[in-house]
């Protein structure tokens, strides 16, 4: 920001390295594969299942990952908390 002119003082840092790790939430069969939340339906707060199959689906909070159909869009994110949200 203050090479751009937008504030007075440097930076604090010279590189920034996230600590931690980035969750989403995941539905997964019994058998272990993943299932994107559009092919889900909540029954209740408890219970979700699958569309096509109606299996009951394990919903738990995993990395986020494109294999695991947990990912979110940025340009979502942004549109809903604004760019600086952090």
């Amino acid at each position: 920001m203050y090479s751009k002119g937008l504030c007075a003082s440097k930076e604090p840092f010279k590189r920034f390295i996230p600590i931690g790790m980035v969750q989403g939430k995941t539905y997964k069969t019994s058998s272990g594969q993943y299932v994107r939340k559009d092919d889900t339906l909540t029954i209740d707060k408890n219970t979700i299942i699958h569309l096509l199959t109606k299996e009951p689906l394990e919903i738990d909070w995993e990395k986020m990952s494109k294999s695991k159909y947990n990912g979110t869009d940025p340009q979502e994110t942004i549109d809903q908390y604004g760019v600086d949200f952090t």
